[in-house]
């Protein structure tokens, strides 16, 4: 088999394949020709095209973060590495493997005006993992393994100590697209690093908090861990312990606090001395709910533990008084077996306060009119437990956080950095490499602003994608303030009159439209038991009406609950 005659992007394949690297997502280009030639050849290797960038980029995330192991995406050189920047922010966040290669031109070209030219080298520098840059035109030993000590050095810091997405740079000189067969004795090693030596420093932390009558556990976003979601459930029962979870943690258990919001934005200033924790124990990335956020800042606990196998732990409550270097399902396997129960009111206080907004809840969804938050709860009510659940960005991740149902053994956002780019092309790519059914719940501007996550012949039959379209960015009528400045349409609701539907006409989608809670509840159920292909649900919402619904919803849990304090100290 003959392959690029380049040496470095030959070794550079060839090691990312003994590192386990086995697909590449490929943007078409010229300066990436030797690198594309390469992979589309290597029999290892399964290779993905997909034109634009920044959707290619998002669609390898997804895919990385079902495989659990580096993807590689490779483009050409210029504006086109640029577009790569939104996913590969996301990545670092999130803590995904995304193996970043680019073609450049070479050095002596760089600001002297030539086409396709920019200064590439450490262009991610402030969210990578690592980034590195081959020795152009190396033909001697010497430059050859100097390259090659650069690829271990990436290969191995896109997984290790933690996952997360690393840079290499590859200036190329032409001719691009010459080719060559490489003997046996030119096949570069590889020495994938092993795990790292195991930190006992943090083995002493369950006699640390174990007379502390409130403890309280948070936990952001995670994959599905079994051993995990075990200890947490046994930790859950003891009565100084209040587990708080989100719909993207992946935990479940019937004393799991799971509906932050429900709970938080009941809570007034005279319950924060119930509410404030002595221990705060963190699990998890980044937290979804700003209320809770917002209440343990101002109620801060006396210790907060941030449990990570990172070196890097983030104050987020402005308390973090230790950082355990370890993996959350160790430690808390740990706890639940040396936590013994002590006499402590909180746990029954959390469940007071769940049991109240709860039947608030429910009876405030009974009378629900058509909105946003209405359909969303119409969809959790007959998604199937066995999907993979993926929300959208700004609105859409925090109405599903606001119900019990519909809790999917697999819930997922981009909420690395939490941006609109990217949620379609991230859904495509783990519904693509998984080969799971998979729903995508979305705005219509995080749908729109990502249309050509379509642009490629990567669709899964088994994706389907339910848009809620009221018109613009309908959070800007919920968020404190933007409602009452005469630049809300224009400048931060950004109203538009669009609709999916061309979109779906456009890649041969399977499209169905209602504007009504009747037909939603007729056309769902079918909806997703239809299996002949990759389709999309447009429901179309009252764009006036949802603020007013979701701030009614809030006031009636708050009244719920300042009700029943009202009558216990009446």
């Amino acid at each position: 088999m003959e392959f690029s005659d380049i040496p470095g992007v030959f070794d550079l394949v060839q090691m990312a394949v003994n590192h386990g690297v086995r697909h590449a997502v490929i943007s078409p280009g010229s300066r990436n020709a030797p690198l594309s030639i390469t992979l589309h050849r290597h029999p290892e290797m399964e290779t993905y095209v997909i034109p634009d960038e920044r959707a290619a980029a998002f669609f390898a995330l997804g895919m990385a973060r079902q495989l659990k192991a580096p993807v590689m995406i490779c483009c050409t050189s210029g504006s086109a590495a640029l577009n790569y920047a939104p996913a590969i922010a996301e990545a670092f966040y999130q803590r995904v493997p995304l193996f970043v290669v680019t073609a450049d031109r070479p050095a002596e070209w760089i600001d002297q005006g030539d086409g396709q030219t920019i200064r590439q080298k450490n262009v991610y520098r402030n969210f990578i993992r690592g980034s590195f840059e081959l020795i152009q035109d190396a033909e001697n030993e010497a430059d050859r393994a100097q390259n090659r000590c650069t690829i271990e050095s990436a290969l191995n810091a896109c997984s290790h100590p933690v996952p997360g997405p690393v840079h290499i740079n590859v200036p190329l000189s032409e001719p691009l697209y010459n080719t060559r067969e490489y003997n046996s004795q030119e096949f570069p090693h590889s020495s994938p690093a092993g795990p790292t030596t195991a930190n006992t420093d943090w083995l002493g932390f369950p006699e640390a908090i174990a007379k502390s009558h409130r403890i309280m556990i948070l936990c952001g976003m995670s994959d599905p861990n079994e051993e995990l979601n075990d200890a947490i459930n046994k930790l859950s029962h003891l009565p100084q312990v209040v587990v708080l979870t989100e719909t993207t943690s992946n935990l479940h258990g019937n004393l799991l606090f799971g509906t932050i919001d429900r709970l938080a934005f009941s809570i007034e200033d005279d319950d924060l001395a119930a509410f404030q924790p002595d221990v705060l124990l963190t699990v998890g990335h980044q937290i979804i709910s700003k209320k809770i956020k917002a209440l343990l800042r101002a109620a801060k606990p006396r210790e907060h533990w941030h449990i990570d196998p990172d070196i890097q732990h983030p104050n987020t409550f402005q308390a973090l008084t230790h950082s355990l270097r370890t993996s959350p399902s160790e430690a808390m396997q740990l706890l639940a077996q040396k936590l013994m129960p002590v006499d402590s009111s909180y746990s029954r206080w959390f469940r007071s306060l769940n049991k109240i907004t709860g039947e608030a809840h429910r009876e405030y969804m009974r009378s629900c009119p058509f909105s946003d938050m209405l359909a969303t709860e119409t969809l959790l009510q007959v998604i199937p437990e066995h999907i993979h659940f993926y929300q959208g960005n700004s609105a859409t991740v925090r109405y599903v956080q606001l119900f019990t149902e519909g809790r999917p053994a697999f819930s997922s956002s981009n909420r690395g950095t939490s941006g609109i780019d990217g949620c379609t092309s991230t859904a495509l790519g783990s519904a693509y490499i998984s080969e799971k059914p998979t729903l995508l719940l979305t705005g219509d501007m995080a749908f729109l602003y990502d249309s050509n996550a379509f642009w490629h012949s990567h669709i899964p039959e088994h994706f389907k994608v339910m848009v809620l379209n009221n018109g613009g960015g309908g959070i800007f009528r919920i968020i404190d303030g933007a409602k009452d400045e005469t630049e809300l349409e224009r400048y931060f609701e950004a109203h538009h009159t669009h609709r999916a539907e061309q979109l779906a006409a456009r890649y041969s989608l399977r499209y169905v439209a209602v504007h009504n809670y009747k037909d939603l509840q007729k056309t769902l159920p079918a909806w997703i038991d239809n299996d002949s292909g990759p389709s999309i649900l447009e429901v179309f919402t009252p764009r006036h009406d949802n603020d007013r619904v979701l701030k009614q919803y809030f006031r009636k849990l708050k009244a719920a609950w300042l009700e029943t304090k009202t009558v216990k100290h009446g």
